[in-house]
C-alpha cells in the first residue's frame, strides 16, 4: 500500500475469500483519492 500526502491518494492491493459462498478475489487493486 502506498499513500501520497501531496496528492491525497491511497493505492494498494488486496486479496480475500469467503469460503461460505465460494468467493475469492486475488490481486485486487484500489486507488482512492481523498478530499
Amino acid at each position: 500500500m502506498e499513500a501520497n500526502p501531496y496528492t491525497l491518494r491511497l493505492r494498494g492491493r488486496f486479496s480475500f475469500s469467503m469460503s461460505s459462498i465460494n468467493f475469492e478475489v486475488t490481486n485486487g487493486f484500489f486507488d482512492v483519492h481523498c478530499r
